[in-house]
């Protein structure tokens, strides 16, 4: 293999910045495993890609400075991948979010379930007081129907 000279350095492969300002992470919340993966992926290759760069305006060995380029090059393709799929991730959590609220809307549009939990529906035990002695008189008792 041909080592590049000195010279030629310049002309071959442009020459990186020093200093550059990192895209912020867009917010990932607390039970978003696999986006929180994602993310600290994307940090870890971003405090590599910035010694990359360091090292490579500061080397003069050419071998070494188109190994660190090409480094770069790969660290900055994991970091774009590692972005896109939190945004994929984002997406199809949104979209699993606004299932299950039209599913909800569904059913209690239908009628088909009945919610307690929510403001203005106070508990089943509420509207029936003596609902677990009911229960227990029946299974107790033979009360109950066979079935």
């Amino acid at each position: 293999m041909r080592s590049i000279p000195s010279g030629s350095r310049e002309e071959s492969l442009p020459n990186l910045p020093t200093i550059r300002t990192m895209d912020p992470v867009p917010e990932i919340s607390v039970n978003a495993s696999s986006q929180q993966k994602a993310a600290n992926e994307i940090q870890i290759a971003e405090k590599k890609l910035t010694e990359f760069e360091q090292i490579y305006n500061i080397t003069t060995d050419s071998q070494f400075w188109l190994d660190t380029f090409k480094k770069i090059g790969s660290l900055r393709d994991e970091i774009r991948s590692n972005k896109g799929k939190i945004i994929k991730l984002k997406r199809n959590a949104n979209y699993a979010q606004k299932c299950r609220e039209k599913k909800r809307k569904i059913l209690d549009e239908n009628q088909e379930v009945i919610r307690y939990d929510k403001p203005g529906c106070p508990s089943l035990l509420f509207n029936h007081p003596n609902l677990y002695d009911h229960i227990h008189d029946s299974i107790e008792f033979g009360v109950a129907d066979e079935k």
